[in-house]
């Protein structure tokens, strides 16, 4: 995941306006509890900031297509 985002964050959330930043984690779009595994498909490397966002206003995350819920496509 890391390798695919070439070290930048790969969320485009509104805690990231000032710019590309170094991503710092890997984000599941899929709650753990939901999947099997660590698919990269359903994986983001992100920024701390973008993951604060996405826990913070899920809502808003979801649509975006940060978080995947549970009988999304």
């Amino acid at each position: 995941v890391q390798r695919r985002s070439g070290g930048l964050c790969e969320a485009d959330t509104p805690a990231c306006l000032s710019g590309p930043h170094a991503g710092v984690l890997a984000h599941h779009k899929r709650l753990r509890s939901q999947t099997a595994g660590h698919d990269p498909d359903l994986m983001l490397w992100v920024c701390r900031e973008a993951h604060d966002f996405i826990h913070s206003r899920p809502m808003q995350a979801h649509a975006l297509g940060l978080i995947i819920r549970a009988g999304d496509p």
